[in-house]
């Protein structure tokens, strides 16, 4: 018997009129100075508070030169319908080798713990050969925030590198996937602790070896928890069939832990490249696979489980055709049991689209588009899924858009009502 999932967290004053009935900008991206191309989508804390990270821009140009080395930033409703945008902090980078380097280009969402301290990854900086970083970046008492690097990925040639979306445990330790490194090259799963002095410390709980346990864990997606302590989480690449697998990595009780890929995707129509899952409060994983389907376009599917043995069910199949969506990003399920994705390309307009499924008897479902971005002011190409909020509301980013001219601009930052 399988363990039942457990949720966990996984995220200038401007406010924008509604332009729909159905959607609302809520922060466009206009200065470089607070960053551009806003691709990792939002988190929320437990008051409402919105946050996320721009993989350039921001007031630090550093070694990133023009582009800026990103931002992590919050969105506060002001409770009249109006939000509040601030940058919470502008990364530095830092040349290899320094032992000050600083984070540069966010390469994951962000996840908040319940003190409202943020942690997150970076593709570059660091002090370890610009290999990216985990950092952490805390309220202070009389206002703003304080950044720090809590590991340079890269210190060995069997080290993790690539880092992707980080998720806590109960005891404060952080566990993440990297899509390089490890033992084999393929890899790995590792785990951040602190080492009681204020620093931290990095163990590498598995290296993939690129054969059926899978290889380059490149989502941004956190992996997620059951409540018997075992996480879940997925490769774009090898399994049986070379297309990537959907995992679960297993404490023993030693310190070590055990991989098992649950399921192999054949690539195709049976989809490709998994990325973002959740759980249902039945143990069944959705999830996204970025490709496969219909051509090339992606799918959304299901995982359940019988004896040991996972089945594969369709939920979706992304199509160019018919106004639908495609090139889906990440998966997110409402109380209800409703899932949530967004599409890069497609929609009614060609330039991405915010949709819906919702289960019917028989295990049909129904997709609904909630959005088609216009690529004008209201966003182009959503790169990011959505984030259900406290108050019933979903919300997103998109990489570009937000000027009246078609597909120009930084991003925006968006609200739904469903």
């Amino acid at each position: 018997m399988r363990p039942k999932y457990i949720l966990g967290m996984v995220s200038v004053a401007v406010c924008v009129p509604v332009l729909s009935s159905a959607q609302g900008v809520i922060h466009t991206f206009k200065q470089p100075s607070m960053g551009v191309n806003p691709y990792l989508g939002l988190i929320a804390d437990a008051a409402g508070n919105l946050y996320g990270v721009t993989p350039q821009g921001g007031y630090n140009l550093g070694p990133c030169l023009h582009s800026g080395c990103g931002t992590a930033f919050k969105i506060t409703p002001d409770g009249g319908g109006g939000y509040t945008f601030s940058v919470v902090y502008a990364f530095k980078g830092g040349a290899g080798g320094s032992p000050t380097a600083d984070a540069a280009n966010p390469s994951a969402p962000l996840t908040v713990d319940s003190a409202g301290n943020l942690y997150g990854t970076s593709g570059n900086g660091g002090f370890s050969g610009d290999q990216g970083t985990a950092f952490e970046i805390s309220p202070l008492a009389g206002g703003g925030y304080a950044e720090k690097v809590l590991y340079s990925f890269g210190a060995s040639p069997t080290d993790s590198a690539g880092p992707q979306g980080l998720v806590p445990d109960s005891a404060g330790n952080l566990y993440g996937t990297a899509a390089y490194g490890g033992r084999y090259g393929h890899g790995t799963v590792y785990e951040l602790s602190p080492d009681g002095t204020g620093g931290w410390t990095e163990k590498i709980l598995y290296s993939f070896t690129g054969g059926n346990d899978g290889g380059f864990p490149y989502s941004p997606a956190p992996m997620i928890w059951d409540s018997a302590g075992n996480l879940y989480g997925t490769t774009n690449a090898y399994g049986v069939y070379g297309q990537g697998v959907v995992f679960e990595l297993s404490p023993v009780g030693d310190g070590t832990w055990t991989e098992k890929a649950l399921y192999s995707f054949s690539g195709g129509r049976g989809g490709c490249s998994p990325g973002s899952i959740v759980f249902d409060p039945a143990g069944d994983i959705f999830g996204i696979a970025g490709c496969g389907g219909n051509g090339y376009l992606g799918m959304m599917f299901e995982l359940t489980e019988a004896a040991g043995v996972w089945t594969l069910n369709t939920v979706h199949r992304f199509s160019a055709t018919d106004g639908d969506t495609y090139g889906p990003s990440s998966v997110s399920r409402s109380p209800a049991g409703d899932l949530y994705t967004t599409g890069y390309y497609g929609g009614k307009y060609g330039y991405g689209a915010a949709v819906r499924f919702t289960p019917n008897p028989g295990g049909t479902w129904t997709e609904t588009d909630l959005h088609s971005f216009t690529g004008g002011v209201d966003g182009s190409n959503p790169s990011w899924g959505l984030l259900v909020g406290i108050d019933g509301n979903l919300y997103g980013t998109t990489a570009f858009g937000g000027n009246a001219f078609v597909q120009v601009g930084n991003g925006v930052a968006y609200s739904l009502r469903p």
